[in-house]
């Protein structure tokens, strides 16, 4: 499973004073971040799972989102 991230953002805060720029990934780029629910879907390509993130280092922790788990055979002959 390959997971590609929505988007980063750069967060600007205020911590004693001074003003510290970080950089914030927003969901985890691999299946070991995420907790996968119950199937929700079914598309042409894949199955669509309810998830959430379960990797704290990210900043939608604990928020619901949608895998969806790609069929791969679908794209090993050429057809796609």
């Amino acid at each position: 499973i390959e997971i590609k991230p929505a988007s980063t953002a750069n967060t600007t805060f205020n911590a004693n004073s001074k003003e510290i720029e970080m950089e914030t990934k927003a969901w985890p780029a691999n299946a070991s971040g995420y907790e996968l629910i119950a199937p929700i879907g079914q598309g042409a390509q894949g199955l669509i799972w309810k998830a959430y993130c379960r990797d704290p280092k990210f900043t939608n922790y604990n928020k619901e989102c949608a895998i969806k788990m790609m069929n791969l055979k679908l794209f090993q002959d050429g057809n796609m």
